[in-house]
């Protein structure tokens, strides 16, 4: 489905129909870096397998500078996450009007905590998959913004000397994506991944990167609906993140899954898709 909302041009799947009995909301599902609302389809498959109720209905939303997304006018501020944010809320309120529940990993769960942050009434349902709130100290905001620069020049180099396939390979040999390489589902994911325009992902890095992202603790701990940390139980480092969120959170609730590393919903879907089932339960 297509949707134009104010500057972005949007691209959403809708994963499952709901037709269901059930007063669930629906849920919206947002993508990490460099992925896209395909990356969906094995975690929403998993739950229509479970006992019970079949999923409700959900969406999956390719975010500006991946997949089919594109911007009536390109620049810095469409990138941003208070831009991409309104125009998710928007865009939500086009395709059904009223509350939504939002999942997100990693870029797509930092933009859904910012979402439940500043729109809560819009989205009293969050779960944050391999997410971060943002850096507290304006200097590790800087230095992570300077990082974030040189990998958008290298995504820029890509496009002029068609060495986009080098940027991935080094990209997931990062110790972030360790236990993902030997997965049986990697091959379609980097398949997914090649399909990116390098040039759109480094203004994507720029402006909706780690280093531009607000602080949302202080916001986030007066936060009144049900949010939902997920972290595998091999990514040391976003489990302690976590475990700060849900201590600054009083009503985050922090979920280990085993057997999956930073790429939750590709390493383990069926795991998932069990909390997802639990959270628009409730």
């Amino acid at each position: 489905m297509e949707i134009l909302v104010g500057n972005y041009h949007f691209h959403g799947e809708q994963l499952s129909q709901g037709d269901s009995p059930t007063k669930a909301l629906p849920l919206l599902l947002l993508h990490g870096f460099m992925g896209c609302g395909e990356d969906w389809q094995g975690v929403v498959e998993a739950w229509k397998t479970l006992p019970g109720d079949r999923p409700p209905s959900v969406y999956a939303l390719d975010l500006p500078a991946h997949g089919r997304t594109r911007l009536c006018k390109d620049g810095p501020a469409a990138y941003g996450m208070a831009s991409t944010a309104q125009g998710v809320k928007q865009w939500t309120q086009k395709v059904l009007p009223g509350p939504w529940a939002i999942a997100g990993y990693s870029m797509g769960g930092r933009l859904g905590l910012y979402l439940a942050a500043h729109f809560a009434a819009d989205f009293p349902v969050t779960v944050a998959i391999a997410a971060s709130p943002g850096l507290e100290s304006q200097g590790d905001r800087q230095t992570r913004q300077a990082l974030d620069n040189q990998r958008a020049k290298a995504l820029e180099q890509c496009a002029k000397d068609n060495s986009f396939e080098d940027f991935l390979n080094n990209w997931y040999q990062m110790p972030l994506f360790s236990s993902l390489a030997s997965h049986p589902s990697f091959d379609a994911m980097l398949s997914r991944r090649r399909r990116n325009n390098p040039r759109l992902l480094a203004q994507s890095l720029r402006f909706l990167g780690f280093g531009q992202q607000p602080f949302l603790l202080p916001v986030l701990a007066n936060y009144l609906g049900s949010l939902t940390l997920v972290v595998g139980d091999r990514d040391s480092k976003f489990i302690e993140i976590n475990r700060e969120i849900a201590r600054r959170c009083p009503r985050a609730m922090l979920t280990v899954i085993p057997n999956s590393g930073h790429t939750v919903p590709l390493e383990n879907p069926v795991a998932l898709a069990k909390i997802l089932a639990q959270c628009l339960g409730r």
